[in-house]
Parts: C-alpha cells; structure tokens; sequence
C-alpha cells in the first residue's frame, strides 16, 4: 500500500488547524506542514503533534505573502519535503482551513478507483489576456499585501499601465503556453518530482508575478503532452470535480461556508472543501466532522 501525502500551507486559526491534522491521522497517511515564517513561535508550539497513525513533518518555512510568488515556494517547498521523505500514491495540497468532506475510506477509495490521474484544475480552454497579464507584467510591490495598503495599490496599478504603454511583455521571448485555474490539486509522485524537477525552468516567468500560484502547476502541464493526458478530466471549464474541492466563490474569493451549506456539503460527490472559519460559524466545523465519524 502506496501513502498518501497531505501537504496543508497555514498561518492562522491553530485550533482549525489541529482538528484539520487530527481527521487526516491515518495509517495511510503522512502529513507535511508549511508554517507561514511570519508566524509566531507560540503557534507553532500549540500545534498538535501527538498522533496516533500518521507521521508529521514541517517543511522549510518561507514568509508568504498573498498573491505573491512566495505562494508558489511555499508549495515547491511542500512538495520538497514530501518527496525526500517517500514516494506516495498522491499528494493533496490543502491549506489550513479546510477539511475533508468524506471520510478516509471514501477518498482512499475513489484515488484506488483512478489511480494515475491528476486533479488539477483549468478555468478555460484558453487564459484570458487579463489573467495572463499576471505574468506578462512586472509586479515589484507582489510580495505586500496592496489590499490594505491604498497608496501601494495606486502605485502598482500606475507601474502595470506604463508597461502596457510600453509593450512590455516578459513572455515575448517564450514559446511557453501558460494556463491557469486553482492551486489546489491532488497530483501522482511523478508529476509532484517532475513539478520539482521543471521549477527551475519556469520560476523566472513567476517571479515579480500576481497571484501566479493558480497559474504554475496549470502551465506545467499544459507544455507536458504526457501529463496533459493524465488529466482527470480534460474538460477546461472551471468545474469543482476537477480537483474535488467544493468552494463558493463570491466577488472572486471563497466565502467562509456556514451552517447554511451543510446538507450541500454532506450530499456533494467532492472530497474536500474550504473555507471555514471559526469566528464566521463554528458549528459547521461540528456537523462536517460529526458527519465524517
């Protein structure tokens, strides 16, 4: 029996967290965790570390910032510590706010069921121009978080309309395709050691970038005939059973999920969904774990 591997980036909500770690304790299983470095050392010390099944393991911290080229370092170096550690059936990248939605025996089942495929998911057939433009520009100020920094905001959105007028295009020399959709997948050992293996190559294209961690993994493979058809599904529509996560999105960011969404939860065919939160509804957290026992 080949293990899984699940790989969890989280930085808040240590409660969250240890429930999160506890449900995935299996003898299946083996869990890596990325702390974001900005973390403070007492986070890291309330983190449940007594397991009964699964080995825990932290991965090289790096200070992630959102939408910033350090989402992308935080995975590689997920995917990093995992492979040195063994060779797993998959490797599943969550992050700290979201659960499993079905028990161990189902999601184990369902990857026996279609062993070899890979659940990364595409928005479109084709990334629109102003999604691409996340990696055609410069984006100097990615690694701070603009949205609460107004005059940073001003000043990026000044520095990205004077490289249009100037038809700066870091991609005019490139015969690369790029594509994207979500940066969370469920991936083979080998495409999680040939993302490793190809970082090298495409991390100038992601760096100074924005919210470039829904394009890396996508990009990968869509310039990689042998992975392109390992695709769990091959349709590019932005649709939730290609990576079986179930997230609600409102204004281009996923809600919090509630009470409210609980039977929608409990009846979905998907494995894993995100996100909650504790201050917004805790009894969700409740019932979906109630549900998995």
């Amino acid at each position: 029996m080949r293990k899984h591997a699940y790989l969890v980036i989280a930085h808040n909500n240590v409660n969250l967290l240890n429930r999160l770690i506890t449900v995935l304790d299996d003898p299946r299983n083996d869990i890596f965790l990325h702390i974001d470095k900005k973390v403070a050392d007492n986070f890291l010390k309330e983190i449940n570390t007594d397991l009964k099944y699964s080995k825990l393991y932290f991965s090289e911290r790096v200070d992630v910032h959102w939408g910033a080229y350090s989402q992308i370092l935080s995975e590689l170096s997920l995917l990093r510590r995992a492979t040195a550690e063994g060779t797993y059936a998959y490797y599943h990248l969550l992050s700290g706010v979201d659960l499993p939605i079905k028990s161990q025996d189902k999601i184990h089942a369902f990857f026996d069921s279609i062993q070899g495929k890979e659940l990364v998911q595409f928005q479109k057939p084709i990334i629109s121009k102003e999604k691409l433009e996340r990696v055609e520009r410069y984006y100097w100020l990615q690694e701070t978080d603009i949205r609460s920094r107004p005059v940073l905001g001003l000043i990026q959105r000044v520095l990205i309309k004077l490289q249009r007028s100037l038809r700066i295009n870091r991609l005019s020399n490139t015969s690369l395709n790029f594509q994207m959709g979500s940066n969370w997948f469920s991936i083979t050992d080998d495409l999680a050691r040939y993302v490793l293996s190809e970082s090298t190559r495409y991390l100038p294209f992601f760096k100074y970038s924005q919210c470039a961690d829904e394009l890396f993994i996508q990009t990968i493979i869509i310039n990689s005939p042998s992975f392109l058809s390992r695709l769990f599904k091959t349709s590019f529509d932005d649709a939730q059973d290609a990576n079986m996560r179930f997230i609600q999105w409102v204004n281009h960011a996923p809600r919090d999920l509630t009470v409210e969404d609980f039977s929608a939860l409990a009846n979905s065919p998907l494995l894993f969904a995100r996100k909650f939160n504790p201050g917004t509804d805790s009894e969700i957290i409740d019932k979906v774990l109630e549900h998995l026992t």
